[in-house]
């Protein structure tokens, strides 16, 4: 891929993120629930398309979408953490935060990176749409746990 190429696409991975975040900022007080489950399929679908459609077209579109569903999810994200975070605490749990995701994302591009050299590029997308899709039900029924105890909790002050 040339320069003008990569910036190309960067710029198209970009317009999906602004399309989430104004998406987030028009809808600030939809369910985590409904977020995470929307942006992780959001996610995993363009990642299908692209290990079985391999053009530039699908490509561009992937990024869009991927992008966007990354953007509204890492917004309500944020939110949840702040929310759920007293004042003095809240440094530190997005710090610990920052670190997971940094460390997971080094793990993943290792991971993609071996995958990659030992498959393919296209197996390496089937396998994040995989995992995207094991770990959307597994995070909407953590936040569902959550969002449950919050109430019980909240029902037996009130």
């Amino acid at each position: 891929m040339s320069a003008a190429a990569l910036g190309v696409f960067s710029a198209i991975g970009a317009l999906g993120g602004l399309l989430g975040a104004a998406i987030a900022d028009r809808h600030p007080d939809m369910a985590l629930t409904k977020i995470s489950a929307a942006a992780f399929a959001t996610m995993a679908l363009p990642l299908i398309a692209l290990a079985m459609f391999p053009n530039v077209v699908v490509v561009a579109i992937a990024l869009v979408v991927t992008s966007g569903a990354f953007s509204l999810w890492n917004i309500y994200m944020v939110s949840a953490r702040q929310r759920a975070s007293t004042q003095q605490t809240l440094g530190r749990i997005g710090a610990a935060y920052r670190t997971f995701v940094v460390t997971a994302a080094l793990a993943g591009t290792l991971l993609g990176g071996l995958l990659t050299e030992l498959f393919s590029i296209r197996a390496t997308l089937a396998a994040a749409a995989a995992a995207l899709c094991v770990a959307g039900p597994v995070v909407v029924t953590a936040f569902r746990a959550q969002a449950s105890r919050a109430t019980s909790s909240s029902a037996q002050m009130g």
